[in-house]
């Protein structure tokens, strides 16, 4: 799927396109690393993209990707590899360090910028200390927890922030039962169980809640060899 979004274009699952590009995304130097942080050993592919923002592309709100996961997997991580240099302008990460490490939604934010600051300056204010990754070569490559609290700033410099991703989760996961929301619920939860609920249609093909996460959309990329 190709999208379009406010200066933004990605394209969803590439490595099902094109084989060369297949062979990169699946390839085990990264799926190894994603189990080693895991602490399993095997993992399977959620899902890729790759993100391009344009100069103009707005930010990116705050949140974690795990809550977006229509999966039951605790642990998740997130291959976030750049394809081109990205300078202080070209709409840099931000972290809270340590939100990981509670394991469930600590809230997100829309693309307000009042909102974002107000919202980074409550995490710092808990004890979550904020990182601003400030260049990146080509090539560089994080991992992300899937329960690491992010966003990123505007796209204020003159060239397109390229970047290429991979979220990897344990083998054996199954998919999680819709969550039931109140009617007065916030907007972000519904927001949220529409992504998970829509994720399960395109990333989980066939699969109802209960039933183990393996469609030919989520190949085994790494399994470790025993002695």
């Amino acid at each position: 799927m190709n999208a379009k979004r406010e200066n933004w274009i990605y394209i969803d699952n590439l490595w099902s396109l094109d084989a060369i590009v297949g062979r990169f995304i699946l390839a085990t130097r990264f799926a190894k690393i994603a189990a080693d942080l895991l602490g399993v050993d095997a993992v399977r592919l959620y899902r890729n993209q790759v993100i391009f923002k344009k100069p103009g592309a707005v930010r990116t709100p705050w949140h974690q990707d795990a809550h977006f996961f229509p999966i039951d997997a605790k642990k998740t991580v997130t291959l976030w590899l750049h394809l081109v240099d990205v300078t202080p302008k070209m709409a840099m990460m931000i972290f809270a360090n340590g939100t990981h490490r509670q394991e469930r939604s600590l809230g997100n934010t829309s693309r307000d910028e009042e909102e974002m600051r107000q919202f980074g300056e409550s995490l710092f204010e808990q004890g979550y200390p904020l990182t601003t990754c400030r260049m990146y070569a080509a090539g560089d490559a994080e991992f992300i927890d899937g329960w690491l609290l992010h966003c990123t700033t505007d796209n204020e410099g003159d060239r397109t922030r390229e970047s290429l991703v991979a979220v990897y989760y344990p083998d054996g996961t199954r998919l999680a039962p819709p969550r039931e929301l109140a009617a007065d619920a916030p907007i972000s939860e519904q927001f949220a169980e529409n992504a998970r609920r829509q994720t399960r249609i395109t990333c989980f093909p066939g699969l109802q809640p209960g039933d183990l996460a393996v469609t030919p959309m989520n190949p085994l990329v790494y399994r470790r060899q025993r002695r």
